[in-house]
């Protein structure tokens, strides 16, 4: 019979070799997709060309910030121009939302100042009417 230490440290060690296998398996898919995503391929072109280059900077890192920052191809551009023209059209919709609330208000305002005056208007027609009424009743 295992005594509960012996247990404990088994289930231990499965865990661990669970969780390395589980890391492993995932380092191995991002390596892939790296490689399907032709990353490796830049960043190895990139270390030939800095090592066939005469010139050795000083911060090499800073060159291959430059080098793979001055790089956008032409669906990154137009990337760029639609994201900013989203934005542009996002601004533009909540103005325009902004007026349409606006103007709901101002055409509330309209009909609940006509209502109103065509209630102000009826009440002082009847009193008209009732004075009418009255001199009439008084001859």
């Amino acid at each position: 019979m295992m005594s509960s230490s012996v247990k404990f440290n088994t289930e231990r060690e499965e865990s661990l070799n669970s969780l390395e296998k589980r890391s492993e398996l995932k380092s191995r898919e991002f390596r892939e997709y790296l490689v399907d995503k032709n990353v490796v391929l830049a960043m190895v072109k990139f270390l030939l060309s800095l090592k066939n280059s005469a010139y050795r900077p000083e911060n090499p890192f800073e060159v291959m910030k430059e080098y793979f920052g001055i790089y956008k191809s032409e669906a990154m551009e137009e990337y760029d121009a639609l994201r900013v023209a989203c934005e542009e059209l996002e601004k533009d919709n909540e103005h325009l939302a902004n007026e349409i609330e606006t103007l709901r208000n101002k055409i509330e305002e309209a009909r609940e100042s006509k209502r109103r005056r065509e209630e102000l208007e009826a009440q002082a027609k009847a009193e008209e009417e009732a004075k009418k009424a009255k001199k009439n009743t008084k001859k």
